[in-house]
């Protein structure tokens, strides 16, 4: 009896101990594993992962990132948005670069025991291991965006570049009409070991635009100078480009830098956007077509995937979410016109780095891009005469429709103008008014009215009396001598008690303000100064003997300036608007409809009352 009562009994103990154990310390994990709960139809306990706590009873995850907080604000933001809808804490660290940073982040959150880590990774062997043996311990541990790292285990949360490549193929083969050598900047670590998303966008390109030439350029790092430096490479050899596909926001940055130093403007640009910030001011830097993953929704995707794994659902390798497109102009939106006849307009600017004409490259794409039938070939002169008479022979060459140019009073380039619209290029010009005949048309600033405008101002300032001063360099004498005509006709109907004395100085910056400052010191006082340029009104402040000083030319130092309460008014153009009636001009010429030869424009008087 006593051998057969001793089985059961310790049998029903043994059974007793493991009961009491289950119930009490739960399944062996690492110390950061959360406890499980069922999973519902909503957020925190009834969403689709359930609620997932960490060892101190409540959700908490981690978010680290490699740069400055900042720079992902929108990040931030969407994951923020997401762990709040789970009732989880979000502890967010910056590693500022620094894959130290990054490893003792990794530490600190271990230590915490969170529910779960979401990471931007630094790409450093060091942090992928730490990143493993997190992960090897049963913490969950997701990887945002991509990454360098070829051997990282885990579950990666990133936008679906092979999708958006299509997209990007699809959008420039359009934009350039279907022809034109066409650029990929090829980033290894979002194109991955397998180059799957540089295949897709050159078959895209392939099947949508078989006429044109795609040249994929590899990346030997990421950033804006090397993309600089690639793009500067490839323009050696093919001065002609139409379209660049870059990866990255920052290396875009590059191919802009080589594109103004190459003084090419107007190429197609389509990128893979990060962070969505504010538009750029310079509409020369305005990317065409962005894609992006919205950071709403990359946040969710993160959040979701730690805390389903926390929840003890099998992790995923990699998480794709979708990518929109956004264009910077309407037109591309717009279904293409197989009416219409297509049309190449060649375009040279002195300076695409001047903000003048920088605005008036931004009201120039305005009517071009509404007709997709319109190719433009864009030059910037970088402030050089002679490249902009290499840009106007190449463009006659390259036998374009028409040329639209903004001279600049350069002997040299006005007699090649010349040359070109008695060979039979049709020529409309924008700016400065030259005395060529047979031009289609001349859309310029009204001389007349800026010295009109200036006359107005000096009149009332000084109270209709006193001596002005009215200042030039010579080397346009009919442009000056249209300004000084608009001050002179004022002042002898409105105030012709005022005296004005002119003066004629060097050609060039140093010799005309010398001349300028000798002349003031010589002749004055004077109750005020008409400068007609902004250079010459800001040297004319620097002389006691000027009482109130014009300029010409609404130039960021002048509007600078007249806020600091020395310059006291310049006179404006409209250089947005005049860029769109030179481009719609040009196009109705070519289109077959009558133009007005000459297209004085109107001016603005810009003062330190209307700034305000």
């Amino acid at each position: 009896m006593r051998k057969r009562f001793y089985i059961p009994v310790v049998l029903i103990g043994l059974f007793f101990i493991l009961v009491v154990f289950a119930t009490s310390s739960g399944p062996l994990s690492s110390p950061a594993s959360p406890a499980q709960t069922p999973s519902g139809t909503g957020p925190v306990g009834t969403g689709p992962v359930g609620t997932a706590s960490s060892a101190g009873g409540t959700c908490r995850l981690a978010l680290l990132l490699p740069g400055q907080a900042a720079d992902a604000a929108g990040l931030q933001a969407g994951v923020k948005a997401a762990a709040d809808s789970y009732a989880c804490q979000l502890d967010v660290s910056a590693a500022a670069g620094s894959s130290e940073s990054m490893l003792a982040q990794l530490h600190q959150a271990v230590q915490k025991q969170v529910t779960g880590i979401l990471i931007e990774p630094i790409d450093q062997p060091d942090v992928q291991a730490s990143i493993q043996q997190t992960g090897q311990a049963g913490l969950p541990v997701i990887v945002i965006g991509p990454t360098a790292l070829p051997a990282l285990q885990a579950t990666r949360v990133l936008p679906d570049f092979i999708a958006g490549a299509k997209l990007a193929a699809s959008f420039i083969c359009r934009a350039v009409q279907e022809q034109g050598v066409i650029v990929q900047l090829v980033n290894s670590r979002i194109d991955g070991p397998d180059g799957r998303v540089s295949k897709t966008f050159s078959d895209g390109i392939q099947a949508t635009c078989p006429a044109a030439r795609l040249i994929s350029v590899p990346l030997q790092s990421s950033g804006a100078d090397p993309a600089k430096a690639a793009m500067l490479q490839v323009l050696s050899a093919n001065p002609d480009i139409s379209a660049v596909f870059a990866y990255t926001d920052t290396e875009m940055d590059g191919v802009f830098n080589a594109d103004q130093q190459a003084g090419m403007l107007g190429v197609v640009t389509s990128e893979f956007g990060q962070e969505s910030g504010p538009a750029a001011s310079d509409p020369t830097r305005i990317v065409d077509a962005v894609l992006r993953s919205p950071a709403g929704e990359i946040g969710k995707a993160a959040v979701q995937a730690a805390l389903a794994q926390a929840g003890g659902a099998s992790s995923s390798s990699q998480i794709n979410v979708p990518m929109q497109i956004s264009f910077s102009d309407v037109a591309f939106q717009l279904p293409p016109d197989p009416t219409a006849r297509p049309l190449t307009v060649g375009v040279i600017l002195p300076d695409g780095a001047d903000p003048l004409y920088q605005q008036m490259y931004g009201g120039l794409l305005v009517p071009a891009r509404a007709l997709d039938s319109v190719i433009l070939k864009i030059r910037s002169g970088n402030n050089d005469p002679h490249k902009m008479i290499q840009e106007l022979n190449w463009m006659v060459n390259a036998k374009v429709n028409a040329i639209l140019i903004s001279p600049v009073e350069d002997p040299d380039l006005i007699s090649a103008i010349d040359r070109v619209v008695r060979s039979g290029t049709p020529v409309v010009t924008l700016g400065l008014h030259l005395g060529l005949t047979d031009l289609i048309s001349q859309v310029s600033f009204d001389e007349y009215d800026a010295g009109y405008s200036a006359g107005e101002y000096l009149c009332s300032a000084s109270a209709g009396k006193g001596t002005l001063a009215d200042v030039y360099d010579n080397a346009n004498p009919d442009v000056e001598a249209l300004r000084s005509r608009g001050l002179q006709e004022y002042q002898q109907k409105n105030c012709p008690a005022v005296k004005i004395v002119s003066r004629a100085l060097p050609s060039g910056s140093g010799p005309a303000c010398q001349g300028l400052q000798e002349f003031i010191s010589e002749a004055g006082p004077f109750t005020g100064v008409f400068a007609h340029s902004d250079e010459l009104g800001l040297c004319a402040v620097a002389s006691s003997k000027a009482g109130f000083v014009v300029g010409i030319g609404d130039t960021p130092a002048a509007i600078q300036s007249i806020q600091a309460g020395k310059l006291s008014a310049t006179v404006g153009q409209y250089p947005q608007e005049m860029g769109q009636i030179a481009m719609e001009t040009t196009l109705e010429y070519l289109y077959g409809k009558p133009v007005q030869p000459d297209k004085p424009f109107p001016v603005k008087l810009i003062t330190r009352e209307s700034l305000q």
